[in-house]
């Protein structure tokens, strides 16, 4: 299991990242309860069920615009940022 710093400590990372098959609908996918980090696909069409949810976080790709989170970052318990290569800057 991965470890994160939080509060000046090592701990243990329990966020589980839920991403659909690769031909399954985002509609369609089962997204298990606790700690759970869904693409933002997922999030905006299932918003109505997912931002009740607590410690839920949304995926953003590169490509993605977080402006589509904007209205829900006090909902969100977390927000991650993919890199696909060490070197690539567009999630700044």
């Amino acid at each position: 299991m991965a470890k994160l710093i939080r509060n000046g400590r090592v701990v243990f990372d329990d966020w589980q990242l839920v991403l659909p098959r690769c031909d399954e609908p985002v509609t369609a996918m089962a997204v298990p309860t606790g700690r759970v980090i869904v693409p933002l696909a997922t999030w905006l069409a299932r918003h109505d069920e997912l931002s009740v949810r607590p410690n839920t976080g949304v995926w953003l790709d590169g490509g993605d615009d977080p402006e589509a989170i904007s209205a829900d970052l006090g909902r969100l318990a977390v927000v991650a940022i993919r890199f696909p290569k060490f070197a690539d800057g567009r999630g700044y």
